[in-house]
């Protein structure tokens, strides 16, 4: 069964953009220069009616058949995440120029509409102009939705998103021309960096001030010598994250350039690699490509057959050992890394220019396998950027966005992919006042994770806050809520895949769910949203937590059945955020996630688990606790997280995990808290919690 992509779409504001006369082209028909001058012309950002062409990939049980769309100019590169702000990923392509003024050197934005299906483009001018255009998604300003970075001849373009499905734009001068980017926290201040490669006067270092600009920008020397890539991923074990910089072009160069970060917020001169004499590289993939939890490396061999993937292995002591070979279709250019099954394992994607091909090489117990062949539509040649992976129609299976200059987009849904949970769950010791990144196993189309604080009454009042929970991390930290700064709160979690989740394929009840929270609850106020339940439940086991930190003030999840007093029932669900006795009762709109499970026993992604809701008996932190939950079924339970099902407490307040023994094999040890922002008593009435607790 194929979905056609719906024919809607939506605009936007009035800008303007350059447009530049004719002067060369390349060996590609790009134009090899800026030209002679600009000309501004105005244009409008709306939607763009083109066609779209349904095309076979044959038989291939990866993927269904495939989709192009046109933008009318020269597609460069491509990235697929939220830039709309809600919570379904969409895609955003860029184009350089090719003599279509309307759409030349433009942004264009591909909605994905809640029947999974793609809507038609806005497009924004990016206001400059480019031969190669660097592309990434990330949130440049902490307000939680992914913002657009555009890199070109003049420097940069932000497109910050508003949320709404609209965009600020700037432009950012820079010392160099930003053919590609990479994006991650250089400096280690938490916020977002951004790394610009040239096309061979080096890279720039841009640091990100975390409302959208930047506070610093610095050259880096780097090995590029045009036809480059870059990545960023933790190259040598030691938790933070390098820069691994690829050159397309001249032997004397090496093929690749590994700045690993010095663990006190800087990059290092280059470790570099040649990988044999007289040899070029046209695209860099990083992920564990083993199995063995490190980041590798596979660089593509641009050449007709017989060629290959060369393939750089981390080991234990962060060493990338190698290259050995893999043998690869006729002229492998650019190169992705990602889970395409969905098996937990990472997978490598290459495309073949001129040769019509989509390369997937899947990853088997003892590594990858032999390559299987994807047909796609003809272009003879791939930008940097011009692939990227994820799930663009919301059924669970990765997709391909491919950026071609002879057919515009070019879409593979994916298929027949398991949609299993993909469970993460732990314990973080010593979580501070300050942003810390937790790292997990899996990569996460659209993450739900919530956390419990564990400490006990000699500690002041702590909630536990969560940002930038997408791909294979989130941040976390406390926020103290009065009565002075708790030192190093224990936080135990839960992260898995957002979606709908049945005894019958799964074998759980269960969803995991996110929203964006409109509604501020305060103690003379008890609302929340109501919600509806996409599984049947006899006895729902609800787990939330507020996954944003728009606002710099704390809010924390609750939830309710019929009344404040109710806990979740079988036919009613509302759930929120609240403020509790702060007196400054305002927030920002905050994304809210929340699991619910069927009470009981059983195994999730191959972990047991006991889910519960309590008895109405748990109280404060001045109410001599801990309060003991029986626990059975669990040989050896290390992890739980638990919401409170109802608000008795008209202060409102949260759940915690007792003492230093919370978890044990026979009960589980909690307390509620209260923030002391407008009094200082910490006494708390019964409450019930729901609770879930893993092996």
């Amino acid at each position: 069964m194929y979905k056609l992509h719906s024919l809607l779409g939506f605009t936007a504001a009035s800008v303007a953009v350059l447009a530049l006369a004719d002067d060369g082209v390349d060996q590609y028909g790009r134009p090899l220069s800026d030209g002679a001058g600009p000309v501004w012309h105005a244009d409008m950002p709306l939607p763009v009616p083109r066609a779209m062409v349904l095309f076979s990939t044959g038989t291939n049980p990866l993927f269904a058949d495939g989709f192009q769309h046109d933008p009318g100019s020269w597609p460069e590169a491509v990235a697929i995440g939220d830039v709309t702000g809600d919570g379904r990923n969409d895609v955003v392509l860029t184009t350089t120029r090719y003599f279509d003024p309307d759409n030349d050197y433009h942004v264009f934005v591909y909605p994905q509409l809640e029947d999974g299906t793609l809507g038609l483009p806005a497009k924004y001018p990016y206001q400059a102009t480019a031969n190669r255009t660097g592309l990434q998604l990330a949130d440049f300003d902490d307000d939680g939705v992914l913002d657009i970075a555009v890199g070109h001849g003049q420097g940069l373009t932000m497109l910050l998103a508003d949320g709404a499905g609209g965009f600020d734009i700037n432009v950012i001068p820079a010392g160099i021309a930003a053919d590609t980017l990479s994006t991650f926290d250089v400096n280690l201040d938490g916020d977002t960096d951004l790394v610009g490669l040239s096309w061979s006067a080096g890279a720039e270092v841009l640091l990100g001030n975390g409302a959208g600009g930047f506070f610093d920008q610095y050259p880096l020397a780097t090995n590029a010598a045009g036809y480059n890539d870059q990545e960023a991923a933790d190259l040598n074990n030691d938790g933070f994250t390098d820069l691994a910089v690829m050159s397309g072009q001249s032997y004397a160069v090496p093929n690749l350039s590994v700045h690993l970060n010095d663990g006190e917020g800087s990059l290092l001169q280059a470790d570099t690699y040649f990988v044999g004499q007289n040899e070029l590289t046209d695209g860099i993939g990083l992920g564990d490509i083993n199995g063995d939890g490190l980041t590798d490396v596979v660089l593509s061999r641009g050449r007709n057959s017989p060629t290959h993937l060369w393939l750089y292995h981390q080991d234990a002591q962060g060493t990338l050992l190698g290259p050995d070979t893999i043998a690869s279709y006729d002229i492998p250019e650019t190169v992705e890394v990602a889970d395409i099954n969905r098996d937990g394992l990472d997978d490598v994607l290459v495309l073949h220019g001129g040769w019509t091909q989509l390369g997937v090489y899947l990853q088997g117990p003892d590594g990858l396998t032999d390559e299987q062949l994807v047909p796609i539509p003809y272009a003879s040649h791939y930008s940097p950027h011009g692939l990227a992976i994820g799930d663009i129609d919301s059924n669970g299976c990765p997709d391909v966005a491919i950026a071609d200059y002879n057919h515009g987009l070019v879409t593979l849904m994916g298929q027949s992919c398991p949609e299993g949970p993909k469970l993460a769950r732990g314990v973080i010791e010593s979580v501070g006042t300050n942003w810390m990144t937790v790292d997990l196993p899996h990569v996460y189309g659209s993450m739900v994770v919530v956390a419990t604080p564990n400490y006990d009454a000699a500690s002041p009042p702590a909630v536990v806050r969560v940002r930038d929970a997408e791909g294979s991390s989130f941040q976390v930290k406390i926020d103290p809520v009065g009565g002075g700064v708790p030192a190093n709160v224990a936080v135990h979690y839960l992260a898995v895949e957002e979606g709908v989740y049945t005894e019958t394929e799964h074998g759980v009840s269960m969803e995991a769910v996110k929203f964006t929270s409109t509604v501020t609850d305060h103690r003379a106020s008890w609302q929340g949203e109501a919600r509806s339940y996409a599984n049947a439940y006899a006895e729902p086991v609800v787990l939330g937590q507020v996954m944003s930190a728009n606002d710099p003030l704390f809010s924390v999840f609750w939830a309710r059945g019929g009344s404040r007093t109710s806990p979740p029932s079988s036919n009613q669900l509302y759930v929120g955020k609240t403020v509790n006795e702060d007196p400054y009762r305002t927030r920002a709109d905050e994304t809210i996630g929340y699991i619910v499970i069927e009470a009981g026993s059983g195994e999730l992604d191959g972990v047991g688990y006991v889910a519960s809701l309590g008895g109405d008996s748990v109280k404060g932190m001045e109410d001599n606790p801990p309060f003991a939950y029986p626990l059975s079924g669990l040989s050896a339970p290390t992890v739980a997280v638990t919401s409170l099902a109802g608000m008795d407490g008209g202060n409102g307040g949260w759940a915690v995990l007792y003492g230093d023994s919370a978890v044990l094999a026979d009960s589980l040890e909690l307390a509620v808290d209260e923030d002391q922002l407008q009094d200082n008593e910490r006494k708390h009435t019964t409450e019930q919690m729901g609770y879930i607790v893993f092996e």
